[in-house]
Formats: C-alpha cells, sequence, structure tokens
C-alpha cells in the first residue's frame, strides 16, 4: 500500500515541477546512512492485531 501526494500549486510550472519526482538517484553511502537511521522503533498499533489482540488497546 502506497501513499497519494496532493500538491497544492496552481501554476503549470509548479504543477509540473511537483510531479517530477524521479528525476534524482540516492548513492550507495547514502542509503547506509539512511539505513543506519531505522532502528527498529515503531509507536502506534498494528491496526490488523487490534480485533486479535484487544488487550493491547489498553496497553
Amino acid at each position: 500500500m502506497g501513499f497519494a501526494t496532493i500538491p497544492k500549486s496552481t501554476t503549470s510550472a509548479r504543477i509540473k515541477e511537483n510531479s517530477d519526482i524521479f528525476n534524482f538517484e540516492i548513492s550507495k553511502e547514502d542509503m547506509i546512512e539512511i539505513e543506519k537511521l531505522n532502528d527498529g522503533f515503531r509507536i502506534g498499533m498494528n491496526p490488523n492485531e487490534v480485533y486479535e489482540r484487544p488487550e493491547i488497546i489498553l496497553e
């Protein structure tokens, strides 16, 4: 499942600029640094488990 973004713009040039999201590359070095940010910490409940484990609502 992905996310849809709705850029706020009224000028054609800005709308085109906002939709041009695939014109960049992330280096291997940057990806390594980005991966370091994932410490496994999550906040919130998994919506798929709420009805299977009602006790987590009270935690």
